[in-house]
């Protein structure tokens, strides 16, 4: 999965993603890519959520390489949950993150660029 080949314009990327591509190292590609490695994008938007929106989808990909850390097998022929893991007695496992509520992209960014 291509994660970091821009699929939105600039201005729809979501603040964090807009950092990871324009300040691109082998490090940082290298682990999210590493993450995403045997990952399905069973309804082919992930890579634009992940540009777009990333929180979520910066926090799938960590449970994801978590799962594979503890050589937890997923089932991703089922739509929901995010990971139905079939060995070790099963489980499931659904990915959700909190809204942000009252940022927006840009106040997002403008608040992080503050906080320094």
């Amino acid at each position: 999965m291509d994660l970091f080949t821009p699929v939105v314009s600039e201005e729809a990327q979501h603040p964090y993603f807009r950092s990871l591509w324009k300040q691109a190292n082998g490090f940082n590609c290298d682990v999210l890519n590493e993450w995403a490695r045997g990952f399905k994008d069973r309804d082919g938007k992930f890579a634009k959520e992940f540009q777009t929106t990333f929180d979520s989808s910066f926090w799938e990909l960590y449970l994801f390489a978590i799962i594979k850390q503890f050589q937890l097998e997923v089932d991703f022929s089922f739509t929901s949950p995010d990971f139905f893991i079939t060995n070790h007695d099963g489980m499931n496992v659904e990915a959700t993150v909190p809204p942000m509520l009252g940022f927006d992209a840009g106040t997002r960014a403008v608040r992080s660029a503050d906080s320094r």
